[in-house]
């Protein structure tokens, strides 16, 4: 009896060091992917000239259409992890193509946007309106947040764009919460990994994993205060 116990105790050891070794593998390989579907933006950064401001920026917000399209799929492919027996690597291209009509509408939005900001920024720069530039930097955050929190919805939850705009709306804060968190992460890990690599190694998958978790425990204690509301109810 003990043995078996012993066993199954083992057992149970080694199935969560497997996920835990699963997960990091997956972040790490999922980050991977991530910045290889958008290894152009790096290059246009590095080799662009910015000869004509305008062109350079409007060029910019072409090249960033991507970037959300390839995050949602980032998210999509982790969210996987444990429950989906399928590669990475084929939950990534799944997620991207399945959400792709989604995610490349606020992608092109978000992008054009951000490059529309950027070149604000910098014109208020010039110009010496800090306060305009502040301003204007404020909001460019503020529509980045809103989009990242979007995501797990758009993952997570059937329907239109529309519908999930509407279920953004109803949940702003917690939704804009995410955002900021991931943001956060993604800013850090970019910075350092100017450093040190280790931060770009993982640092997407870790953005998308914040998001998961809080969008979960959104989800949960939602549920929480619906069964609650049922019973107060019936009494």
């Amino acid at each position: 009896m003990k043995d078996n116990k012993k066993e199954r105790d083992q057992e149970l050891a080694l199935s969560q060091v497997k996920k835990s070794v699963d997960q990091v593998y997956d972040g790490i390989m999922g980050n991977a992917l991530f910045i290889l579907v958008n290894i152009h933006i790096l290059v246009f950064l590095l080799f662009a000239e910015p000869d004509n401001l305008a062109v350079y920026y409007l060029l910019m917000a072409v090249v960033m259409i991507p970037l959300y399209p390839a995050y949602t799929a980032l998210y999509v492919a982790l969210r996987g992890t444990g429950e989906d027996k399928r590669s990475i690597y084929k939950r990534f291209f799944d997620g991207y193509r399945k959400q792709f009509k989604k995610t490349v509408v606020l992608g092109t939005l978000g992008s054009f946007f951000t490059a529309f900001m950027l070149y604000n920024s910098l014109f208020f720069s010039i110009i010496d309106q800090s306060a305009m530039r502040r301003a204007v930097d404020i909001l460019l955050v503020f529509v980045l947040m809103f989009l990242l929190g979007l995501v797990p919805i758009i993952a997570e939850e059937k329907g239109t764009l529309k519908d999930h705009l509407k279920e953004m709306g109803k949940k702003l804060f917690q939704g804009v919460l995410r955002g900021a968190a991931a943001l956060v992460l993604l800013f850090v890990s970019i910075y350092f990994g100017r450093l040190i690599i280790f931060p770009l190694i993982i640092g997407f998958s870790l953005a998308a994993y914040a998001q998961r978790v809080l969008y979960k425990h959104q989800k949960d204690r939602d549920f929480s205060e619906k069964q609650e509301a049922n019973k107060t109810t019936r009494k």
